[in-house]
């Protein structure tokens, strides 16, 4: 583990369990209207890495990508759940509403986002971007960045509580 400064963290996972543990970790110090964006290529990690929040917050069904459907639901953990994946919306024009997309931002829910570089107006506010790169054939690289005192304050706990640990 590195840091750049107080609003950076970098991490190596070496398997798929090891990037859904880091997800569940980061999931215990995020706050109601939390913002994860996850970005890097196909393959990365980023629905493991949600897969990791959603169980931090108490989602125990299935958690998939939902690039179809664009978000999937999780009224059940707590705070409630929303996983985005925009990947479908690359070169479309989502219009002043952004398809409904703000309306979710707003819910006071932890919203994890997939390809948020396609829709990059929509989350200005305060955040965690996760930047997840091939290290190995099963390992990833992931960059944390905060933006905002409430994301920084959750990297600050996942620094705090992995400190010695990696």
């Amino acid at each position: 583990m590195t840091t750049a400064d107080e609003t950076d963290l970098l991490l190596f996972s070496a398997s798929p369990s090891e990037t859904e543990h880091l997800g569940k970790l980061l999931a215990k110090r995020l706050d109601c209207g939390s913002v994860v964006l996850l970005v890097g290529e196909l393959g990365s990690g980023k629905t493991v890495f949600a897969r990791g929040i959603a169980r931090g917050l108490g989602v125990t069904r299935r958690v998939t990508s939902p690039t179809y459907t664009f978000i999937a639901e999780y009224p059940e953990a707590r705070p409630p759940f929303f996983h985005m994946d925009l990947y479908r919306l690359n070169g479309v024009d989502v219009g002043q509403d952004g398809l409904g997309l703000d309306d979710y931002l707003h819910q006071g829910a932890v919203v994890a986002v997939e390809w948020p570089e396609y829709t990059p107006d929509r989350f200005s506010g305060d955040r965690i971007e996760i930047l997840l790169k091939h290290d190995t054939e099963s390992g990833r690289r992931l960059t944390l960045t905060a933006a905002g005192a409430a994301a920084k304050r959750a990297l600050a706990g996942l620094r705090d509580s992995l400190d010695g640990k990696l």
